[in-house]
Formats: structure tokens, sequence, C-alpha cells
């Protein structure tokens, strides 16, 4: 049986604009734990998808997830982005990545069209505001470091 991850923080998709959509979740979570091949997901495949990993499946006739089918050893994890309307789950689907931040261990989505969206300016502004977030980072732990040999050379007197 799959694992099926469906993160809090996920984007606004359908489900928060469209409250009966929520009374389905239930039966497509199920149908995608039992996974038979009569249960009407369509899971698909995403031919442009720029991680080949996502799919769609069917939540209703109109609705789709989008999805990331990953292998966890023998074991198969559903990692669920959000539900969208059938044309506009295949755009989000075709734009998505899913990664692990090496610097937290947590699962991340991430859209290449806000990517390529974003200017040069503020990418650039960014990058200094991350490097100088690393640096002060830096400084904070080479402190503790210098603290730590304090007072384990005060301890040994």
């Amino acid at each position: 049986m799959p694992a099926i991850l469906w993160p809090s923080s996920r984007p606004k998709d359908a489900t928060t604009k469209d409250p009966s959509l929520r009374a389905k979740i239930g039966p497509f979570i199920n149908k995608l734990a039992t996974m038979s091949g009569s249960s009407g997901l369509h899971l698909e495949h995403i031919h442009r998808a720029k991680d080949r990993r996502v799919r769609t499946a069917r939540v209703t006739d109109f609705y789709r997830a989008v999805l990331f089918e990953l292998n966890a050893g023998d074991e198969v994890v559903y990692v669920v982005h959000g539900v969208w309307p059938h044309d506009e789950a295949i755009r989000i689907a075709e734009s998505v990545t899913v990664g692990i931040n090496p610097r937290n261990g947590i699962t991340e989505v991430t859209s290449f069209k806000d990517l390529m969206d974003l200017d040069p300016e503020t990418v650039e502004r960014a990058r200094r505001e991350a490097q100088a977030a690393l640096a002060a980072a830096q400084r904070e732990t080479d402190e503790i470091a210098r603290e730590a040999v304090r007072r384990a050379a005060a301890n040994a007197e």
C-alpha cells in the first residue's frame, strides 16, 4: 500500500474555492491507496513535465490532482501538490518539481513558472539576502564554537 502525503502548506487550489470538492478528497485518497486498475483514477504521466515523477489523477470529471510518485525502496510514496480544474492541473504539473531541501530535509515543490517570472533585480536581491543570512549564521556558529571551547577550558581547571 502506498504512503500518501498531503502537506498542509500546499498552494491555494480548488479545494479552497469549492468546499463541495473536499467531500470528494476522501474517496480519491482511498482509490489512490488501493490503486486497482479499475479505480477510475486515470493516473497519468505528463509528457512535457520538468519532473518525470509528476502525475495527474482524476478526482472528479472536472478536477485533477497534481501529485508526485516517489519510490522509497519497496514502497511508493505519493506527495499530493493540490487539486485544480483539468487543464490548469496539467499546466501546473508541467512546471513543478519536487526535491529535498538540503538544509532542513523537508520535501519542497518548486514552480518553474514562478521562477521564470522573476525579474533579474529581484533574483539578485534575494541572492544577496541569502548570502548575508548565511554569513550571519556562520558567524553565530563560530561564536558558539568559541564559547564551547572557553567553557570546556574553564571546566577543565
